[in-house]
């Protein structure tokens, strides 16, 4: 069995000049994520690995998980922004077979669109700062496919 979180950026700024890439969580954002990071630590939860976008406010939502849950192996990937679902789908698809905890920061329409594709939920529709969890029947994660896990929890 494998359990997949799949957590959207915290709240943003609106884009400027410096284009979306480098968007930053707003006051809300950063408190959002930093409430949702201790409520994860309250669970005990832990990660046997994240998976983040390298743009400023997804690492930014990861910084805020990691001061409350230490993991050892962190992964800023630049294909894990402006991604589709296939493209989701190939990544987790290469994590290491002995990663069962895996935390995936991202966004939108992305996150959504593979919450909704792997648990056969009509469209999900995951707000900033939400978090989903998902238990997978799987032993490699090069097994995932469509309605393959089932929602266990949803964090907003």
């Amino acid at each position: 069995m494998k359990f997949l979180y799949v957590l959207r950026h915290g709240e943003s700024e609106p884009s400027n000049y410096e284009g979306d890439f480098q968007r930053v969580l707003t006051s809300f954002g950063k408190n959002q994520v930093q409430f949702l990071a201790e409520r994860l630590a309250k669970r005990e939860l832990n990660f046997d690995k994240i998976l983040c976008s390298t743009a400023k406010r997804t690492k930014q939502t990861c910084d805020y998980i990691l001061k409350e849950i230490p993991v050892d192996k962190v992964a800023y990937k630049d294909n894990l922004y402006e991604c589709d679902l296939m493209e989701l789908i190939e990544e987790l698809q290469r994590v290491e077979k002995d990663v069962e905890h895996l935390l995936l920061v991202g966004h939108n329409p992305g996150v959504s669109a593979l919450v909704s594709y792997l648990s056969g939920e009509f469209f999900l529709s995951m707000s900033p700062g939400d978090l989903v969890i998902l238990s997978l029947e799987i032993d490699k994660w090069n097994f995932l496919s469509q309605d393959i896990a089932i929602i266990l929890d949803i964090l907003r």
